[in-house]
């Protein structure tokens, strides 16, 4: 929920700081910043951006909360179950 709330436009300055988008910009893909550990990769600022990445590409379009939670719940349980 958090990497959807910072695709959006009124999102807080600082966390679009953080992260940084892959060219071309329609891609929505998310660049996943250099770690030098893995405990690195542990961090917000990694993880999230990886979550977002393996997300399929038509959620990135769904601008209302309510729905792209439904549909990320239906993704998630789809690939816990099959």
């Amino acid at each position: 929920m958090k990497m959807f709330q910072t695709s959006d436009i009124n999102v807080v300055k600082f966390c679009q700081s953080i992260f940084s988008f892959r060219l071309p910009s329609e891609l929505l893909d998310y660049v996943l910043p250099r770690t030098r550990t893995k405990f690195g990769e542990r961090g917000f600022s990694y993880c999230g951006p990886a979550a977002w990445n393996t997300l399929p590409s038509d959620l990135y379009d769904i601008k209302d909360t309510d729905t792209f939670r439904k549909r990320l719940k239906s993704v998630l349980f789809h690939r816990a179950y099959h």
